[in-house]
Parts: C-alpha cells; structure tokens; sequence
C-alpha cells in the first residue's frame, strides 16, 4: 500500500488591531510566547478586511459596541459547521449591544447562551 503526503495549507489565526500601543504589545506578546509563524496580525480597522475572509471556524469580537452587530452579520455568514462565535461584555454592555444579541439568540441555524463570568460573553456555535 502506497501513501501520499498531503500538503496542508498553513493556516494562521488572523487578529485585528487598530491602536498603536495595542499593536506592539500584541508583537511583543507573540514573540515571547513563540507563536508568530501561528499568528497573522492585521493592522488596521477588522471591517476594511471582513469581506475577504471565509471558512471561520472561531470569532472573539472584543471592539467598539457600536460595531458588533455589523461584525455579526458579516462574519456569521462566513462561519462553517460547528464554528464558535463569542462576543465579549455581553453583560456589562448588554444595552449598547441589545439588538445584536437578540439577532444571534434569534438565528435558527445557531446555538446560543450569555455566561455571566467576567464581562459577560455570548457564545454562539453555528449547527
């Protein structure tokens, strides 16, 4: 019997960062803990870049409230079978952010709960 190796696609996860200060602590960070070549950091605005990502398999949307909903109703399209989608301060910003969680809690083709640890965090798993 023969075997063939498969070449797998490198696939990096890709994190968003607007703010300076916030973008050299992720580098510094990514360094120190040896991850780099598993890291893909995007600098600049995540919704300039949406629209050309597929096949997400986990989002954590920690950003300005007024976006979360417009996050959503990009990345949710995107989402495959069984991917995680968890947005934070789903309780401490639960008004700010009202209309998208009752949009996710309302998606059929989603599973989700609000767990009351930290901040809040909605997680969402596409079916």
């Amino acid at each position: 019997m023969a075997f063939r190796r498969c070449k797998r696609k490198k696939i990096k996860i890709k994190t968003f960062e607007i703010l300076p200060e916030k973008i050299k602590l992720a580098k510094e960070t990514f360094q120190v803990a040896e991850v780099e070549d598993y890291i893909e950091l995007i600098q600049g605005d995540a919704l300039d870049f949406l629209d050309n990502i597929n096949a997400v398999a986990f989002c954590f949307l920690d950003a300005e409230k007024e976006i979360y909903e417009k996050c959503w109703d990009i990345i949710s399209l995107k989402m495959i079978s069984g991917a995680f989608f968890i947005a934070d301060n789903a309780v401490n910003h639960y008004e700010k952010i009202k209309d998208m969680i009752e949009k996710v809690e309302n998606n059929k083709i989603f599973d989700s709960i609000i767990v009351p640890i930290g901040k809040g965090v909605l997680i969402s798993r596409r079916k």
